[in-house]
């Protein structure tokens, strides 16, 4: 019976634990062309249908570009050689992970990014 309950435990807390990891998503990665990444604990080298993430620094090298598909429908296109930054993308609403940790809803949407270098177009979603 303890084998049992600790199963089910480790499922419950699996379902609890798995949404917090996606309080940060941005977007999504509609289309690259060269070599674009993304700077997180770790660079990673993005691809079509990856996931963008709040805080990453999305970086197009040289003759290359890129395409993001926001959150809130935004479609944002990356010039070569481009740094740019998620500071902040929630929608109202949405679960978002505060400094000290705590979780609250949003009441409203915000979008804060940063363009350091280069140059990029959006459309606006919703």
């Amino acid at each position: 019976m303890k084998i049992k309950n600790r199963i089910l435990l480790i499922i419950v807390l699996t379902t609890i634990v798995t949404p917090a990891w996606s309080l940060n998503e941005g977007g999504e990665v509609l289309f690259v062309a060269g070599t674009v990444t993304a700077q997180r604990d770790e660079q990673v080298l993005l691809k079509r249908q990856d996931l963008v993430y709040v805080k990453d620094e999305i970086t197009t090298a040289a003759r290359s570009r890129g395409q993001l598909l926001m959150k809130d429908g935004a479609k944002i296109a990356l010039r070569p050689e481009t740094i740019f930054r998620i500071e902040e993308y929630f929608l109202a609403g949405d679960e978002v992970e505060q400094p000290d940790g705590s979780v609250v809803v949003a009441s409203e949407d915000s979008a804060v990014t940063e363009l350091v270098k280069g140059g990029f177009r959006t459309i606006t979603g919703a």
